[in-house]
């Protein structure tokens, strides 16, 4: 093989291998469809050119470069293009989707003038690295179709990095930092083109891509694979675990039983197989905490899945029949204790305003629970996300606090259809949260910008992003528990995010909390609200 064809070789192995482990591993969406096909593309590059490198006959390699690269070449900007648009969650707007189709519609069409004019390409040159292409006139118009393409990719994703905060900035920092050493490199691969005998470092460069990119999937969660990943972690240690412990059992079992005469080694086999199913599951429990440990650094350990949606609603209809039920003698209950309060001093006079406290308490309980079932009509109207943020904001009065930085990131979002009453008692629990994880001061951000949801569904992602100390593992997996408080001293009820995650889910969206995004704390709450046309904001 020809040594200067390793570099490409190289790196067409690493395109297929992180081509490989995102299709096996990363969840259904654009983002993965898109990216999967453009590492396609950039290992068929790679692989091209390592033939061409190896091929020792001019007319050879003039076919393999002029037929087989018309279609490789020509496709390469817009589809990286088309990944950019979807990780940027930049594909809603008209613009995006015009020029998409304009630079799918200029590779195709360079692609056809490519494999039946000698437009683009004049023949083929031999240098000290083997057989490479020569460009024809034509081919200038090619390069700075080329070149726009990847220029207006590349301003997409600056101006997401520039509007992102924290986890989601990192992953854009990895991504763009790989693509300079991706399409910065590649500047050498066009010289040799144009008669320029310097070695293209494009396809060597391309390698270090890779492995940018695959250190981004696995310390950022560009992909959202680290889950995935960290299960394979652990059932791999799971397994070379069992089978230890497997033949461990057979050998004591040979050695206690042997001398009784049982000589069929089926025995022992058989008869270890059940003791070691009984211990798998406690390995599994002891091998989990150790790959989070040190592997992931703790921060995959986060909370368990909520309770089935069936179970909340039928929570919410038990409570709403509560609720009716009890509305009365609750109500009397109060009227009597201020009847009897403006007649009474003293020590039983703070101990009505205690029972009227514990009433209201077990009416707000009541009613937040109601909130879960379908039952209760949920009136929408249209009205921008941002209003509500401001809303909470001005709630809390957040202004007052100096030791408080307060940051805003709103990208641009049409006004949708929600229940404002709900969605800021939401985000009003979770900024106040926020808040008072960080006692002594510190950076509070707030963040909104569109996404693709399932489906391909635009959604408003809400961000509220402190930095506290953090959630420790064992608090994070119970935080949407009803009744579930660390505020015991402040009068925490432990109801607020039980009652949250039930308002958003009954708006069509999610929660989730992230702790901590750094390596000193901080916790990240995700709110989506799917965007809803006014034909699609009925209650369902």
């Amino acid at each position: 093989m020809n040594p200067y064809a390793i570099p490409p070789a190289l790196a067409a192995l690493l395109n297929i291998a992180l081509l490989g482990w995102v299709f096996s591993s990363a969840p259904r969406g654009a983002v993965r469809r898109s990216f999967l096909r453009w590492t396609l593309w950039l290992g068929l590059w790679n692989a091209w050119l390592t033939i061409g490198y190896n091929l020792s006959d001019a007319q050879e390699a003039f076919v393999w470069y002029k037929y087989f690269g018309a279609v490789i070449v020509r496709l390469l900007a817009p589809l990286f293009l088309h990944f950019i648009i979807a990780v940027t969650n930049s594909a809603d707007k008209a613009i995006n989707r015009r020029i998409l189709q304009l630079a799918y519609a200029s590779g195709i069409m360079f692609a056809v003038m490519d494999a039946s004019t000698p437009w683009l390409m004049a023949g083929v040159r031999h240098y000290f690295w083997g057989y490479y292409p020569v460009a024809a006139k034509g081919d200038v118009l090619f390069g700075l179709s080329f070149f726009a393409i990847v220029l207006y990719a590349f301003r997409l994703l600056w101006q997401c990095l520039r509007t992102s905060t924290d986890h989601r900035q990192n992953q854009m920092k990895y991504l763009l930092g790989g693509l300079i050493i991706c399409f910065g490199s590649a500047v050498t691969n066009f010289l040799p083109i144009y008669g320029i005998s310097i070695y293209p470092v494009g396809n060597l460069m391309n390698s270090f891509y890779a492995l940018v990119i695959a250190f981004a999937i696995i310390e950022y969660g560009l992909l959202d694979i680290r889950l995935v990943l960290r299960r394979s972690v652990v059932y791999g240690i799971l397994s070379g675990g069992l089978t230890a412990v497997y033949l461990s059992l057979v050998a004591v079992l040979e050695r206690l039983f042997g001398h009784y005469g049982i000589q069929e080694s089926a025995a022992f086999y058989t008869a270890a197989f059940p003791l070691t199913v009984i211990l798998a599951p406690a390995m599994k429990s002891r091998i989990e905490p150790f790959v989070d440990h040190a592997f992931f650094g703790g921060i995959l350990h986060g909370p368990k899945p909520p309770p089935r949606t069936q179970d909340m609603a039928l929570m919410g209809i038990l409570a709403t029949e509560m609720a009716h039920e009890l509305a009365k003698p609750l109500t009397h209950i109060m009227n009597a204790g201020s009847r009897l309060e403006r007649s009474i001093k003293g020590l039983p006079r703070e101990n009505l305003r205690t029972i009227e406290k514990e009433v209201q308490r077990a009416s707000e309980i009541l009613d937040g629970f109601s909130m879960l079932s379908p039952e209760r009509t949920l009136h929408r109207i249209a009205i921008p996300l941002t209003d509500l943020v401001e809303e909470a904001v001005t709630t809390l009065d957040l202004s007052e606090d100096k030791t408080l930085q307060l940051i805003r990131h709103f990208g641009a979002i049409p006004p949708t259809y929600v229940n404002p009453g709900q969605i800021v008692q939401v985000l009003t629990n979770l900024i106040q949260n926020a808040w008072q994880a960080m006692p002594e001061g510190g950076r509070l951000t707030l963040s909104i910008q569109p996404v693709t949801g399932d489906k391909n569904r635009p959604e408003a992602e809400i961000s509220i992003i402190d930095t506290g100390r953090g959630i420790a593992p064992n608090i994070l997996e119970k935080v949407f528990e009803p009744f579930f408080t660390t505020k015991h001293g402040q009068g925490g009820r432990g109801m607020g995010l039980t009652i949250s995650r039930a308002m958003v889910e009954r708006h069509g969206g999610t929660i989730e909390i992230q702790s901590p995004v750094t390596g000193t704390g901080g916790t990240r709450v995700v709110v989506r609200l799917p965007i809803l046309s006014s034909e699609g904001s009925h209650e369902k």
